[in-house]
């Protein structure tokens, strides 16, 4: 897993954990909540990220109360993923992402 290649701690909560996927810690010792989304390619060779939860039947809603502290956005199939704050992507619906853009891991050792 790429969060522990980067040397963080992963705990994966228990339970129902509303927009939260797992917790990382980081070596100065503090935790890091975090929310997991996947990124689709689209044919212009950016990802795109949808920033909702909840399903089509019960509703979506964007992400405005900071259930967590930052989001990675993930293309595992190749090899990319990208932290984001959670004040970058409070209220949006859907970010797009170049596949040159910085990753920023460095994010999550503050």
């Amino acid at each position: 897993m790429r969060l522990m290649e980067q040397g963080l701690r992963v705990a994966i909560p228990y339970g129902q954990t509303k927009g939260l996927d797992l917790l990382v810690e980081n070596k100065h010792k503090k935790w890091r909540r975090i929310q997991v989304k996947s990124a689709q390619k689209k044919p212009d060779g950016r990802y795109r990220v949808h920033l909702v939860q909840g399903n089509p039947s019960s509703g979506r809603r964007r992400y405005i109360n900071k259930e967590f502290d930052y989001l990675i956005a993930a293309a595992p199939d190749d090899d990319k993923f990208w932290i984001f704050p959670f004040s970058f992507i409070k209220g949006k619906s859907c970010l797009s992402v170049s596949p040159r853009r910085e990753e920023g891991w460095k994010l999550l050792e503050k």
